[in-house]
């Protein structure tokens, strides 16, 4: 276990217990339990987590068209602390890559290796949602395909992940460019008012996130070349390939979805617009397309 600025016993739980394999979930919007889609959970061949999303309609089916799955991995990685160059090592879970609901073929991602473009882990230990002065920086290197997503055991700390990476538009080209930041909350007990006939109360971690992408053939609507916050924003600018990406100063988070460690579906909080789909509000078993 590293012994990070806020590193913590186990006793917080594992990230993927929050998301349990086995089940599709509903997404609710705050505030008016309305449902931003829906997702679904399984444990795939290898001992991959697998999360199944419904596609940009979610009157359908987590395993229709339109819809992908992104593969989970858990890894150890080193963790060099940026002031100190001291190493250590922890867990992490590690997005490798999305698939279609019903297909086999996983685009994968890779880290960038610049100096300036990789993983950092940040212990977010003033709570101000920010990196800044006051976090604990560490430079996190993982063995295998897929860039890290979260530290594996949830910490007494919030963390945060920013992350510079490519993924493989197929046949291992590798032409688009991704900088993702997450912050996860410390678990805490979240009152919502729409779970349960009458609202309760649930153990809960935050995920913060913000998103930027950039298609460098031109090929994707969505990740245009010169790059697009999809979620959230921040300062892009020249990094050392003499290419545009984030800087990862000035990001702000583009939507939160609460995991609960016990109620039977998300609460999602998305602080700026994104597409509103329809759900029911369930659990329910699933195993896979």
């Amino acid at each position: 276990m590293a012994a990070g600025g806020g590193a913590s016993a186990q006793s917080y739980g594992q990230w993927q217990s929050y998301m349990g394999a086995g089940y599709k979930y509903a997404r609710q919007v705050q505030g008016n339990g309305a449902i931003f889609g829906t997702v679904g959970v399984t444990s795939g061949a290898g001992g991959f987590m697998e999360l199944y999303h419904t596609g940009p309609n979610s009157t359908t089916d987590v395993c229709a068209a339109g819809g992908n799955v992104e593969r989970f991995d858990v890894q150890y990685c080193s963790m060099t602390n940026i002031t100190t160059s001291a190493v250590t090592y922890d867990q992490f879970d590690v997005y490798i890559g999305v698939r279609a609901p019903t297909g086999t073929t996983v685009y994968k991602n890779q880290v960038e290796t610049g100096s300036d473009r990789k993983t950092i882990l940040w212990y977010d230990n003033n709570a101000s949602y920010l990196v800044d002065s006051g976090d604990t920086g560490y430079y996190v290197s993982c063995p295998n395909d897929g860039h890290p997503y979260a530290i594996h055991d949830i910490q007494g700390t919030a963390t945060i992940m920013q992350t510079w990476f490519r993924g493989d538009a197929g046949g291992g080209n590798y032409t688009t460019k991704f900088f993702w930041q997450g912050r996860v909350s410390t678990p805490s007990s979240k009152s919502n008012p729409n779970w349960g006939a009458s609202g309760a109360s649930a153990s809960s971690v935050m995920m913060s996130e913000a998103f930027w992408c950039e298609d460098t053939t031109g090929n994707s609507p969505g990740c245009a070349i010169g790059g697009t916050w999809q979620v959230g924003a921040g300062n892009t600018g020249a990094m050392s390939d003499s290419l545009t990406w984030p800087t990862g100063a000035g990001v702000l988070y583009g939507r939160n979805v609460w995991h609960s460690l016990t109620a039977p579906f998300w609460w999602h909080d998305s602080w700026y617009p994104d597409i509103g789909d329809d759900g029911s509000d369930n659990k329910v078993a699933f195993s896979g397309c």
